[in-house]
């Protein structure tokens, strides 16, 4: 996501990112480590957001499910009726994840989640980063890529 509104150009949002994650560093003691309530923190909304007409409240959490998705209408036609044929179309990227959730799901899904919030935590309130091509054009092989595969320019920042 962050990396979503870099390329946006959308520095006003970046601005708001990094300010939360040092909030969140600057509740902490000299060495101390992020908590797992921590990563609460880190998946509600901050301020409130309007967004293509929507209002996000302050404090609410923002997820997305496959299966709000995958059972739309606009995307495939009675959705509730089994018809393997209509994955024979091509679909929007993104409308069709397969192996997003259920009693499936990866064992390690939620530990994933946590060291990609750790990971982006961490590069957020410890270095300055920007994208090199901020016009770079997506393209499909077979999913939705960066052409020039979004290389970043990126510094320590200053210590405090």
């Amino acid at each position: 996501m962050l990396v979503e509104i870099v390329r946006k150009k959308r520095q006003e949002k970046k601005k708001r990112v990094e300010e939360e994650h040092a909030a969140l560093m600057n509740n902490k003691g000299p060495g101390q480590n992020l908590a797992l309530e921590d990563r609460e923190k880190m998946k509600k909304a901050i301020v409130d957001i309007e967004y293509e007409g929507y209002t996000i409240p302050r404090g609410w959490k923002v997820l997305w499910t496959a299966y709000g998705t995958h059972y739309n209408p606009k995307y495939f036609g009675d959705p509730s009726t089994f018809d393997p044929s209509r994955f024979e179309d091509a679909v929007p990227p993104y409308v069709f994840v397969p192996f997003e959730g259920g009693p499936r799901v990866c064992a390690g899904y939620q530990l994933a989640k946590l060291n990609i919030l750790i990971f982006l935590h961490f590069v957020v309130t410890h270095y300055d980063w920007s994208l090199r091509y901020l016009d770079e054009p997506i393209t499909m092989d077979p999913l939705p890529f960066p052409f020039q595969e979004m290389p970043i320019k990126i510094s320590p920042k200053p210590i405090i």
